[in-house]
């Protein structure tokens, strides 16, 4: 594809997105989501971009996903999208659910289960972010990749409740967004990207306490992780050095155990 076709194509792509952002904006009802990305998934589909969005390729992230939930554990992914996550962590030896509100995604997902090899624990399912069909303390982990920048942040609130009430005890949610200092690869359907600071603040209002992974230096494969507690001058940092320094990044947010 030439030049001219790509840039024609995110211009089109661009419109598509703000026009289902404004109506989400609108109407944020389950049915308004599933819609809006049964449309979306449908367009990447069309014009054939199924090389990048329906890769067999792990991004550098799932990686570490997929080794912190271990083996052996009852896991959710919410926003599953393609499945690859959520079928790579039940290679692993877990039993996987995989959650997503479009139908076309769903079908992408199944598609690629019917073709492992291995005889795997996943089941996809239709269903919403933020009211999750499942009964309380039911995983070991949650996880979700590029989910929270696409529902408002009252609705992010709603989420983490949904999230913490279907965890079990000591139970974990594993979560990566893109930081609002780098953006995301959005063309529009971000409602809300978050800074450290955003996080930490929401966080601080529900029952769960986190750790933050910074990923910059994970490609030379070392891992820099914080508790809750040593954040402030990390924040501060981001602050200061907000225009200099990007920020990809990932939390872990751990349900506090109570007996």
């Amino acid at each position: 594809m030439n030049n001219k076709n790509q840039n024609n194509l995110k211009e089109v792509q661009e419109k598509l997105e703000n026009e289902l952002k404004d109506n989400l904006l609108k109407n944020p009802s389950q049915e308004s989501f599933q819609e809006a990305y049964d449309k979306i998934h449908t367009f990447f589909i069309e014009q054939e971009k199924i090389s990048s969005i329906y890769s067999n390729e792990l991004n550098w992230f799932s990686k570490i996903f997929i080794e912190l939930s271990g083996s052996g554990n009852k896991v959710l992914d919410i926003g599953s999208g393609n499945g690859k996550l959520a079928i790579s962590i039940a290679e692993k030896g877990n039993t996987v659910i995989g959650l997503d509100v479009s139908k076309i995604a769903l079908d992408k997902a199944r598609e690629r289960l019917n073709n492992s090899p291995q005889a795997l624990s996943v089941d996809f399912r239709l269903g919403d972010a933020r009211k999750l069909p499942f009964e309380d303390n039911t995983f070991h982990f949650v996880t979700s990749q590029d989910l929270i920048e696409h529902i408002s942040e009252e609705d992010f609130k709603i989420h983490l409740k949904e999230v913490y009430r279907v965890l079990k005890p000591g139970g974990r949610y594993l979560f990566w967004t893109p930081s609002a200092l780098k953006g995301g690869s959005s063309h529009g359907l971000h409602i809300k990207e978050y800074t450290l600071a955003e996080i930490d603040k929401i966080v601080k209002q529900t029952n769960f306490s986190y750790s933050w992974f910074d990923l910059r230096f994970y490609k030379l494969k070392l891992k820099f992780k914080l508790e809750q507690s040593l954040m402030s001058p990390v924040i501060l940092y981001e602050k200061l050095l907000s225009k200099i320094i990007k920020f990809p990044y990932y939390t872990s947010l751990t349900k506090l155990v109570y007996f």
